[in-house]
């Protein structure tokens, strides 16, 4: 059994610098080295019969399969 196939709620945030984000959108920045300064964050919370759980994790989460 996988961790998402129990997972009720789940929110991704990708932390990065406001510095990179505006290189980034004046294109000074290229994709790759955004992608490298950045940090990807999933919160879940889900519940197995009557077990609730919650928890963070800062894992390898690439949706861009690098």
């Amino acid at each position: 059994m996988s961790l998402l196939s129990d997972v009720s709620a789940l929110v991704l945030t990708i932390r990065a610098k406001k510095s990179d984000i505006d290189a980034f959108s004046k294109g000074e920045l290229d994709f790759n080295k955004f992608y490298e300064r950045t940090q990807l964050l999933a919160n879940w919370s889900g519940s197995t019969g009557t077990t609730s759980t919650r928890g963070t994790t800062s894992t390898s989460i690439d949706p861009f399969g690098r």
